[in-house]
């Protein structure tokens, strides 16, 4: 009794250590399900349930299908070998669906006669994932040193850019591998690709533009940024724009890398998975960026030995097309390289040049004098030195040259030789001396000549200051007898208008008619005495001008008042075009309104009927005004005398009508000190246009901007 009590201690023991192992135990009696411990139940708890009718072939069906046919040769092998123990490394997927690796061991037993099949399962994918890791690292490294050594040297880029995406799309199992580049309008320029044999069809040009136009991942490559798509179900609008759902065959999954030559996005590499998800790893992702950083770079030597192939043959095109001589020595002083100009100017045959040294073509002077400069150039590291020499022509001839001389250096920066250019300037030299000759001569007959000359200065400088004391005078004496006069004359038209007005008792008609004209003429004579006194103050700098805002509304409404009874008199029309509501200029308010009176009463009074019309138009940088009527006009032979003063077009209405021949010459000096501008246009019969443009303030142009 207590021996049986021992073994049920023994069991209960053996079958908590088997309950809590952490190896994984399913056991077949007779073929049919006896036991498995809760490991077991833990690795397939989704699909398997526990049955007397659950036999191998069913746990065969729990293994992932790529491993099941392994599964069924190691029960077979087990069985026919009993006792002995099989095992192999198969694969599983966890409840994320994700693959992991086991070692499955199976042995098969008799016991009490019976055929039992016992099976353990192992998590090895710590392992296996590191020794694939180290694998995947060990490929990783020698296909980057593969692809590093095909873009070395003379590169035969096609044939380097296959052999790179074939590697890398092995590497990362991937269906598709493939390089696009850009041209200048960001269209497929070239596309390369791999494709391994299951993958049909091949991606096509057509596809790459699709991406480039309908995706917003293409804005994120030009950042510099990646695209890493593990199942393109999860972008069905992105799927439709690029045409991926309707495709036979179509992309599951994709990782595209930027390609950059010269900082500028100039393409993509990318791979495909075709009709399965694939989450890209980490490898995947550095093989692919290493794989763009090392073509892009591969590109930009390609690009500037190209660049450099095409100087050269530039470089070379230019030296044999200059007119100067150029030349190469070496250290010696033996030529290395000269251009036709230089064999031409000496008389020699490329042939004959090429190892002579340059102590052939001088004497012993001009050698040593050459030496010296080659000594200095490179003694005192200067960049260019300039010399003359005298050079024997192959014809024994003598020529000067004006040479320069520079250090040659060879790629390590060491000294091998100078290099130059020479032109003849023996003509220029003897030219020189007779100009040296003739120049003597002419000194001195400038001397001469100078003295002359400043004779007749001291006698015209007597005669300006002259003209300017009379000229001040004339101002000054304007400006006095203007004032002067103005004074009688202000008294006559005060008076006059007290008359008129009837202040001193009634007047008959005649009288009115002759106090009329003395009014008439006392206001005429006025205004020419105003004229000149302003003109003459012009000239004088006396008159400055208070410049500030106003309202331009305000201005034009006391204008109209002021002519209103003029142009009314005469049953003319007065339009103003352009006039908005509260404008604001930066002028000097009284002489900008006396501008635009001079022009509109100086239209009112040559218009005989129509009418008269003020366009006002605010731009960018100035005020426009433009005066219009419809009058007599101006021949085109009087426009010369618009703007002189006491100037008139002789002509019967003309004479008939008062007028200083001031108003239109004091307008135009009144205009350009405000830095503006006047102009007129004008047709016999048809009537003129004055315009005039007044510049804004800087800082409004400044708000403007």
């Amino acid at each position: 009794m207590k021996s049986q009590k021992v073994e049920q201690e023994k069991y209960r023991i053996f079958k908590k250590i088997v309950e809590n192992s952490p190896i994984g135990l399913c056991i077949f009696y007779d073929n049919s399900y006896f036991y498995s411990n809760q490991k077991f139940d833990n690795l397939f708890k989704e699909k398997f349930t526990k049955r007397d009718d659950f036999n191998p072939s069913d746990m065969v069906d729990l293994i992932y299908q790529a491993d099941k046919d392994s599964v069924r040769n190691l029960i077979s092998t087990c069985i026919k070998n009993k006792g002995l123990k099989s095992t192999k490394q198969i694969r599983l997927l966890n409840n994320n669906n994700e693959l992991y690796w086991v070692n499955l061991n199976c042995i098969c037993q008799q016991i009490n006669s019976v055929e039992s099949l016992i099976f353990s399962f192992v998590n090895i994918d710590e392992k296996i994932s590191a020794q694939n890791y180290l694998q995947r690292r060990l490929e990783f490294e020698t296909i980057i040193m593969s692809i590093s050594s095909r873009f070395v040297g003379n590169i035969k880029f096609k044939l380097a850019i296959e052999n790179t995406l074939r590697d890398i799309g092995v590497l990362s199992e991937a269906s598709r591998s493939y390089l696009v580049i850009f041209n200048e309008k960001n269209l497929v320029k070239e596309f390369f690709q791999w494709s391994s044999e299951s993958v049909i069809p091949s991606k096509s040009k057509q596809d790459i533009e699709r991406f480039i136009f309908c995706s917003k991942w293409i804005e994120k490559l030009a950042k510099g940024e990646y695209i890493h798509i593990e199942n393109f179900s999860n972008y069905p609008l992105e799927a439709k724009k690029l045409g991926i759902a309707q495709q036979k065959g179509k992309i599951n999954s994709c990782l595209v890398f930027p390609l950059f030559i010269k900082a500028e996005f100039s393409g993509l590499i990318g791979l495909d998975n075709i009709n399965e998800t694939k989450k890209w790893k980490k490898i995947d992702l550095s093989v692919l960026r290493i794989s763009s950083q090392i073509i892009g770079n591969a590109m930009e030597r390609i690009s500037a030995q190209e660049e450099l192939r095409k100087s050269e043959k530039k470089y070379r095109h230019i030296l044999e097309n200059l007119t100067e001589s150029y030349f190469e020595v070496d250290l010696k002083g033996n030529f290395t390289n000269f251009n036709d100009s230089f064999c031409k100017k000496l008389g020699y045959t490329r042939e004959e040049l090429e190892g002579m040294n340059y102590g052939d073509i001088l004497n012993e002077d001009n050698m040593k004098k050459v030496f010296r400069i080659y000594n200095q150039l490179f003694q005192e590291r200067r960049e260019k030195l300039t010399f003359e020499v005298e050079v024997k022509k192959k014809d024994g001839s003598i020529i000067i040259a004006e040479s320069s001389a520079y250090l040659k250096r060879n790629s390590n920066g060491k000294l091998i030789g100078f290099y130059g250019l020479a032109r003849d300037v023996t003509e220029k030299r003897q030219a020189e001396k007779l100009k040296e000759k003739f120049q003597n001569e002419l000194e001195s007959k400038v001397k001469n000549r100078t003295k002359e000359l400043n004779e007749a200065l001291e006698h015209q400088k007597k005669y300006q200051e002259e003209i300017l004391k009379a000229s001040k005078f004339k101002s000054d004496f304007l400006a006095t007898m203007s004032h002067e006069l103005r004074t009688p004359l202000n008294a006559i038209i005060g008076f006059t208008d007290l008359l008129l007005e009837s202040a001193f008792g009634e007047l008959n008609e005649q009288q009115k008619e002759y106090l009329t004209d003395i009014k008439t003429s006392a206001e005429h004579q006025y205004d020419m005495i105003s004229n000149i006194l302003d003109i003459t103050k012009i000239e004088s700098g006396q008159i400055t001008l208070s410049k500030q805002y106003f309202s331009l509304n305000t201005v034009i409404d006391q204008i109209n008042s002021n002519i209103k009874n003029l142009y009314t008199k005469k049953g003319l029309e007065f339009v103003i075009k352009g006039l908005n509501d509260d404008m604001q200029i930066y002028a000097d308010p009284i002489r900008f309104k006396e501008i635009l009176l001079n022009l509109l009463t100086n239209a009112i009074k040559f218009t005989i009927q129509g009418k008269i019309t003020l366009v006002i138009r605010e731009g960018y940088d100035s005020w426009v005004f433009k005066v219009r009527d419809t009058g007599i006009g101006i021949a085109s032979e009087d426009f010369d005398l618009v703007f002189k003063e006491f100037k008139r077009v002789d002509s019967s209405f003309v004479r008939s009508t008062s007028g200083t021949g001031l108003g239109l010459s004091l307008t135009k000096r009144l205009v350009e000190l405000h830095n503006g501008e006047i102009s007129f246009s004008s047709l016999l019969g048809s009537g003129t246009t004055f315009t005039i443009k007044i510049p804004k303030k800087k800082e409004d142009l400044d708000v403007k901007l």
